[in-house]
């Protein structure tokens, strides 16, 4: 490893390490290389923490109020394909 990714990783896993203390089972990041670094140390270290790009939270969270809303609304002819894609019946 080069000096300055063993660096990240070691500051990765005492993360990690933080993270468990504390009992949580997920950090969220907005930094795609901390979350990649994050992911090896979770891994290498066993802890099993998931780890979730802030982006990919909020989009996950805005599917699930627009599945919702439409549902308030009387919608309630859709097919959820899959966690990318609505298909419309209707």
């Amino acid at each position: 490893m080069r000096a300055h990714t063993s660096l990240a990783f070691s500051v990765s896993a005492q993360r990690i390490k933080q993270a468990r203390e504390t009992g949580a089972k997920v950090l969220i990041t907005a930094c795609p290389t901390c979350a990649q670094m994050l992911e090896m140390a979770s891994k290498k270290t066993k802890d099993r923490i998931q780890v979730v790009d802030i982006a990919k939270l909020v989009l996950d969270a805005l599917k699930k109020m627009i599945v919702l809303l439409l549902y308030s609304k009387g919608c309630t002819e859709y097919v959820c394909a899959d966690t990318q894609h609505f298909t419309w019946l209707t």
